[in-house]
């Protein structure tokens, strides 16, 4: 198993990057406080097929967070 990372350090390590935790710790507001970093890197669909072929037994849950300035395509709240 991987080492558990907060958000705060999740931002200091992977400038402007996706993120992909596995097993992510979230307040009672589903923000992301932190777990274990599955793939990170700067393009989003080679982050999400390293998660997917991480070999890591399934079920599991994760979570994305983008570590950058949030680029204008993404929309939140949908």
């Amino acid at each position: 198993m991987g080492e558990y990372l907060t958000i705060e350090e999740v931002y200091k390590r992977f400038d402007s990057e996706w993120v992909v935790l596995i097993d992510p710790q979230t307040d009672k507001d589903l923000n992301v406080l932190g777990g274990e970093v599955l793939a990170h890197g700067k393009d989003h669909d080679e982050v999400f097929r390293l998660a997917m072929e991480s070999g890591r037994p399934r079920p599991w849950h994760i979570a994305s967070v983008y570590t950058g300035k949030r680029p204008e395509y993404i929309i939140l709240g949908l």
